[in-house]
C-alpha cells in the first residue's frame, strides 16, 4: 500500500480512539480495525496477530521489545503483547507513528509508518542491527 493509504487508515482509527481511550497502548484496537479496512475497502485479505515485538531503531543498535523477557529468550503474554497485521506478503503495524508514546518517551522513535516484507523479518534479536529491523 502506498503511504497514503498507510496514513489514512491510520488517522481514521486514530480519531475514532481519541479522547475514548488510551491511544498509544491500543494494539489491538489498531491491528484489528487495519485488518478491517484492509479486508473490506481494500481487498486484502488481512488478519491481526498477536505476540512479541521488537524493531531496532539505529545501527547502535537500539531495540524497542513488546514483550516479554523470559532470560534467554523474548516471549509474551496476555499481558506484554503487541498487536500488529499480516497480509500474505507483508506486517503492518498502523500505531507505529505513536510507538513513542506507547514506549513513555523511554527512546526516541520516530513517527514512520510500518510496512515490511514477512521475508524481512529477523529470525532472531541477533539479527537486529539496522535501522527498521524487526
Amino acid at each position: 500500500m502506498s503511504a497514503n493509504e498507510y496514513l489514512r487508515i491510520y488517522q481514521v482509527i486514530h480519531a475514532v480512539l481519541e479522547n475514548r481511550a488510551n491511544t498509544p497502548h491500543a494494539c489491538m484496537f489498531f491491528a484489528i480495525a487495519g485488518s478491517f479496512i484492509l479486508n473490506k475497502y481494500h481487498q486484502v485479505a488481512a488478519r491481526p496477530v498477536a505476540g512479541a515485538f521488537l524493531l531496532c531503531l539505529d545501527a547502535v543498535p537500539s531495540v524497542i521489545c513488546i514483550g516479554k523477557d523470559e532470560g534467554d529468550k523474548i516471549g509474551w503474554d496476555k499481558n506484554s503483547f503487541h498487536m500488529w497485521v499480516q497480509t500474505e506478503h507483508h506486517v503492518i503495524d498502523f500505531i507505529a507513528p505513536i510507538l513513542y508514546e506507547s514506549i513513555q518517551g523511554k527512546m526516541h522513535v520516530p513517527r514512520r509508518m510500518f510496512q515490511r516484507l514477512r521475508g524481512s523479518e529477523s529470525a532472531s534479536i541477533n539479527g537486529l542491527g539496522k535501522t527498521g529491523d524487526f
